[in-house]
């Protein structure tokens, strides 16, 4: 494939920052990860290479940030490889005209903990409202040197404790791969983050393809050995007081199957929702009377309402406790709830409007299928589509590729070959800002591959 040109990647970090909120600085990293997405990509994906953005053109992307929501930085929403974003070189006057210029905005930095010092520590925590993402992955020497060819492996493990002792709210994330370190370093990591008072911890799946494998990637485990996890997960909650989340989100863990439940999956400590006394495991039904449609519709209700009154189904006893809870916050202010991301309604009803009685199909990946088929979509057929281009374990729909999505639409039709379909709507996270995919080719596509009319959405 032919390099990007550059009015392509400035297109690219325009889409970024425009309807993500997210500002891309660099692809530069100082490691390398087993586990790294990059590194199973196949030579058609190869993806664009971004150098440190001169301050003045990363100053001139602030005026279309939208001052509302949350500004991301060392997170890709599009398809620029994620650097380090404390190798940038001018970090620290950005970050200081980011809050000049957006004072009560929150800030998210992540970052993968090696150039995280006590001075800078010292200058982010007079950098408020600003969390970090911690990618800690291991507490030990050992294993992030085993995980991440950290060659100073101590100095994130002192950059996480340098966080804690300025006050600075700070999450963490470890890839889980037992096979390499043991599961007693991912619960010393899990322990240790809970002691410096994080306030989340993300557990991960490694990702692995065809490609990466062949080229001798760690295979890390199938999605039927992540479901698996769920006992060893939910050990972790019941030790740590620090709400645990998995990503993917292990669903199954009832034997229901995917369900849209308000499910609560943790509490942080010290927030309004701790101080109302809501629990993990506890279910909301209703934000201010309203009833809620998905774990989504209830996050974002209570994260924009002022004091929002709350009914909770609790289950952690007999008989089942049904209560009304009030949260004191301001609007907009963090709840300190932590829930599974599953869907959101304003998704479903564009899937709605957009489907014809009876003829519609909507291809998606396989870790969305089961969401979406949980919405209760009448009338509209759902077909998970396999990620074949890239293979191993890959489930997303932002990796799927027109030819997967090609394959998807047959599958069905093979399995339902009388049904009239009229149009197909195809996941809209799986194409640029032109609306290509991967590997170059067009969604428009589809439509001449099935004739059948095709939106992305």
């Amino acid at each position: 494939m032919k390099p990007y040109p550059e009015s392509w990647l400035e297109g690219m970090i325009a889409h970024s920052v425009s309807q993500f909120n997210v500002l891309p600085l660099t692809s530069r990293c100082n490691i390398r990860c087993r586990f790294c997405s990059h590194q199973g990509n196949p030579p058609e994906f190869r993806l664009p290479f971004l150098s440190d953005r001169p301050l003045e053109k990363v100053e001139s992307d602030l005026e279309f940030l939208d001052r509302g929501s949350k500004i991301v930085i060392g997170e890709s929403a599009t398809r620029i490889p994620e650097g380090e974003p404390l190798l940038y070189p001018d970090l620290v006057p950005l970050l200081a005209r980011v809050r000049q210029r957006f004072p009560d905005t929150p800030v998210q930095m992540t970052t993968n903990g090696i150039e995280l010092t006590e001075d800078l520590a010292v200058f982010l925590a007079g950098m408020p409202p600003l969390e970090v993402v911690v990618s800690l992955n291991s507490s030990t020497p050992r294993g992030r040197q085993l995980l991440m060819g950290d060659k100073q492996p101590r100095r994130a493990i002192m950059g996480v404790e340098s966080l804690a002792r300025r006050g600075i709210p700070f999450h963490g994330s470890l890839v889980l791969m037992p096979e390499a370190v043991g599961w007693e370093d991912i619960e010393q990591t899990v322990s240790f983050l809970d002691g410096q008072g994080c306030r989340t911890i993300r557990l991960l799946m490694p990702g692995y393809t065809d490609w990466g494998r062949s080229r001798g990637q760690s295979a890390g485990m199938s999605l039927s050995d992540w479901d698996s996890l769920g006992d060893r997960v939910d050990e972790l909650r019941d030790r740590y007081r620090t709400p645990i989340t998995t990503e993917p989100a292990l669903w199954d863990r009832d034997g229901r199957g995917a369900t849209l439940s308000a499910r609560v999956e943790g509490v942080i400590k010290g927030s309004p929702a701790a101080a109302a006394g809501l629990r993990s495991g506890d279910q909301i039904t209703e934000v201010d009377g309203i009833k809620v449609f998905s774990r989504v519709d209830a996050f974002e209700r209570v994260r924009q309402s002022g004091c929002p009154r709350l009914k909770v189904v609790r289950r952690d006893g007999r008989p089942v406790k049904e209560l009304e809870i009030q949260v004191a916050k301001s609007p907009g202010e963090s709840s300190g709830l932590v829930m599974n991301y599953d869907i959101a309604p304003q998704l479903v009803r564009r899937i709605k409007d957009r489907a014809v009685g009876g003829g519609t199909l909507v291809l998606t990946s396989r870790l969305a299928g089961p969401v979406l088929k949980a919405a209760g979509l009448d009338g509209v057929f759902i077909q998970a589509a396999a990620n074949q281009t890239l293979g191993g374990n890959i489930g997303c729909a932002g990796l799927l590729t027109v030819s997967d999505l090609v394959e998807g639409f047959h599958e069905f039709r093979d399995r339902s070959p009388g049904m009239d379909l009229q149009r197909v709507l195809v996941p809209e996270i799986a194409f640029d800002h032109r609306g290509e995919d991967l590997t170059g080719r067009g969604f428009w596509e589809i439509e001449s591959l099935t004739g059948v009319k095709v939106i992305s959405i």
